[in-house]
């Protein structure tokens, strides 16, 4: 194509020199020129673009993985190089890598579609260059399918109409009319391929420009690790043992060759381990703890994969018992609160303290632990209580490092007294002038308005001169009620 397009250049100024025509014929010749390098840029990006499009499916097919991608802006596109690797027959990645070139939108927007694409099959799962502009699959002469990573197809522009030829060499003759098809694609200069490049931690997903649905998902690399677990917990740095125990380390390898890993355990001598697989990237640690747990004691997991690349997994194993050597698991505390409350422990390990308290509760205690040279001292404050209420709560101590509680601190702590009654002059009935007789302002404070003849001459007869009946000269007893005549008998009320 390059050839042919200088041999044409070169006829036309030859035959424009020979007319004469001096500036016209130059600006002429620099016009066509340029139109000529129009067509072939034009051909030679979307040939580029249609050859990427091919790769990234034959890796995809290849199980090839992207290992390393470089984005770069130029003009209103960004050119994405992804390079591919594979797997050896040992599960390492391979030192040979292809490169494969990507464009993608315009400004951040969605590329313009180029009308040449592909489709994956539903049934087969293959992909194949689809026709958007009809709408249908393209075909062979021989009316079969065109699957991307077969033949190889080539395009330029002549007539203002795309051509097509399919190859499976680059070396096309571009000159060559037998190999070369007319298309019904007229040459409008739709550059897009891929709309989107998704760019995500473990793949690379290629959005085609043609239709949103048509993606092309391409695996990353991923460096192979291993996930450790006891009883569906992740394996701490220090895991809680008793003498004796048996106990099994589930192991689940991920990433790219995982099933080419290796996986091996060892100890320091004092502990037994075993290893049992149940898949490639799955399986167990059987571990055996001595009879007496020594202070330091660990095993080791390593994991080797295909590369050669080895990583080391230390787990270490203290007595599950730890000692209490002062202090108390369970404190009363008074509502003024204290201070500086202590319960020393002896263990292997270094212990860390977590207060829990119920829910909806603001917490009233804080503690922290001091550890040294196999002891650990637990200080924990208590904040007064200002409800009348009492209240508990707890300290959980726990290894550093780990979720097993071995030990438990109760705390309770009493409320603060009750208001006495009396206190408040409010509600203290002797307080209340209103409502204590002896202080009625209408009465003589200390005297019985109901026994004090000084105060009442209605109430006294025997000193009432009105209960005399001056009529008859009798006189009425105060005490029974009785009338007496005191000429007859005046001692007992009655005539003789």
């Amino acid at each position: 194509m390059t050839m042919k397009r200088y041999i044409i250049a070169g006829m036309m100024a030859a035959a424009l020199l020979l007319s004469g025509c001096g500036k016209f014929v130059r600006d002429e010749l620099i016009y066509m020129q340029n139109e000529i390098d129009k067509l072939y840029n034009e051909a030679e990006k979307t040939n580029t673009l249609l050859q990427s499009l091919r790769a990234a499916v034959i890796q995809m097919g290849k199980g090839g993985f992207v290992t390393d991608i470089q984005e770069k802006a130029q003009g209103d596109t960004t050119i994405y190089t992804l390079s591919f690797g594979y797997l050896n027959d040992e599960g390492g990645l391979s030192e040979e890598t292809k490169k494969v070139t990507l464009l993608s939108g315009v400004n951040g927007k969605d590329a313009e579609p180029f009308v040449m694409s592909a489709k994956q099959d539903e049934d087969d799962g293959r992909w194949y260059w689809f026709d958007t502009q009809a709408g249908d699959w393209m075909l062979s002469d021989d009316q079969k399918r065109l699957p991307v990573d077969g033949l190889t197809p080539y395009l330029k522009i002549q007539d203002g109409y795309w051509y097509i030829c399919w190859s499976s060499s680059p070396d096309v003759d571009y000159e060559d009319e037998s190999i070369w098809k007319k298309t019904d694609w007229p040459a409008k200069g739709k550059d897009g391929v891929f709309s989107k490049i998704n760019i995500l931690d473990d793949k690379v997903e290629l959005t085609l420009a043609a239709d949103s649905t048509q993606v092309l998902t391409l695996p990353r690399y991923l460096p192979v690790e291993i996930a450790l677990t006891v009883d569906d917990k992740d394996v701490e740095d220090v895991v809680l043992v008793d003498p004796g125990q048996k106990l099994s380390i589930k192991y689940v390898l991920t990433g790219s060759g995982a099933e080419y890993a290796t996986v091996v355990a060892g100890t320091d001598g004092r502990f037994k381990t075993a290893i049992r697989k149940d898949s490639a990237t799955e399986g167990w640690v059987d571990v055996t703890c001595p009879d007496v747990i020594p202070e330091g004691g660990y095993i080791y997991i390593s994991l080797i994969d295909g590369n050669g690349r080895s990583s080391v997994s230390v787990i270490n194993f203290a007595s599950l018992g730890i000692k209490i050597l002062a202090g108390e698991t369970e404190h009363s505390a008074g509502p003024d609160g204290e201070t500086e409350c202590s319960v020393l422990f002896e263990a292997s390990f270094e212990l860390e303290a977590e207060c829990v308290f119920p829910e909806g509760v603001e917490p009233w205690i804080t503690a922290n632990v001091i550890y040294d040279e196999g002891r650990s001292a637990l200080f924990y404050d208590i904040l007064p209580n200002t409800s009348e209420e009492e209240r508990s709560a707890y300290i959980v101590i726990t290894p550093m490092g780990s979720p097993d509680e071995v030990a438990r601190i109760t705390v309770t702590q009493a409320g603060k007294p009750a208001e006495e009654p009396g206190t408040d002059p409010g509600t203290d009935p002797g307080t209340d002038p209103g409502t204590d007789p002896g202080t009625d302002p209408g009465t003589d404070p200390g005297t019985d308005p109901g026994t004090d003849p000084g105060t009442d001459p209605g109430t006294d007869p025997g000193t009432d001169p009105e209960n005399d009946d001056p009529e008859t000269g009798t006189e009425t007893d105060p005490e029974t009620g009785t009338e007496t005549d005191p000429e007859t008998n005046p001692d007992n009320g009655s005539e003789e």
